[in-house]
C-alpha cells in the first residue's frame, strides 16, 4: 500500500496516462488530427513495442521495431485507409499487414 492510496485497488487513470505517455513519446503516436500518425523513436534497448488503438471506429494494430513499423487496420469499410508514418503519407488496404521500413 502506497500511503493508503491503493488499498482499494489500482488507479486506472494514472496507469492509462502512463501508457499513453509511452506511446506518444516512444512510438510517436499522434491521433490529434484527421489521420493516425506514428513517428517512432524507441529507446536504444527496446527491441519492439506492440499496441492497438481504436480511432474513428477502426481498430489499428501496430508492431514497432527500430527497423520497421507494421500496421494493420480492421475496418468495416472496404476502402483503403490513409495513415502517416513520420512525414510519409501512406494508403493501406484494410485487414492486411503493411510493413514500412524506417532506415
Amino acid at each position: 500500500i502506497q500511503g493508503g492510496t491503493t488499498k482499494e485497488g489500482i488507479h486506472v487513470g494514472v496507469m492509462s496516462g502512463t501508457v499513453i505517455l509511452a506511446l506518444k513519446a516512444y512510438a510517436g503516436l499522434d491521433v490529434s488530427g484527421e489521420l493516425v500518425r506514428i513517428d517512432p523513436s524507441l529507446p536504444a534497448d527496446w527491441r519492439k513495442v506492440s499496441f492497438n488503438i481504436r480511432f474513428r471506429g477502426d481498430r489499428y494494430y501496430f508492431v514497432v521495431t527500430p527497423e520497421k513499423v507494421e500496421v494493420r487496420v480492421d475496418s468495416a469499410s472496404e476502402e483503403p485507409i490513409d495513415i502517416l508514418v513520420g512525414d510519409l503519407s501512406l494508403t493501406i488496404d484494410p485487414r492486411e499487414w503493411t510493413f514500412i521500413g524506417l532506415k
